[in-house]
């Protein structure tokens, strides 16, 4: 039923296709984004704002840095891959 859903939706389907092709740079960015994201300055943050909980706090943490993650890595992913295709596959 999910899949006859999104195959009934042209937009959905375009979108899938795009990062298709962009799959591989976007595993690249998420290893070096993963690598570089500072959990330890969303923690202090998260603490600061008054939540002291220890299982929320690391919660909310993984909620933030999955959608950091995410969206970074399929932004700089796609355009990373226009530019490469763009200069070395000319």
């Amino acid at each position: 039923m999910l899949y006859e859903f999104l195959r009934s939706k042209p937009s959905i389907m375009n979108s899938i296709k795009l990062l298709a092709k962009c799959s591989y740079e976007i595993f690249l960015i998420q290893m070096l984004v993963i690598y570089v994201y500072p959990g330890s300055y969303i923690k202090d943050y998260i603490v600061m704002c008054g939540v002291d909980n220890f299982i929320i706090v690391e919660i909310i943490q993984l909620i933030v840095k999955i959608l950091v993650v995410f969206i970074l890595s399929i932004y700089l992913g796609y355009y990373f891959n226009l530019y490469y295709n763009k200069f070395v596959n000319k």
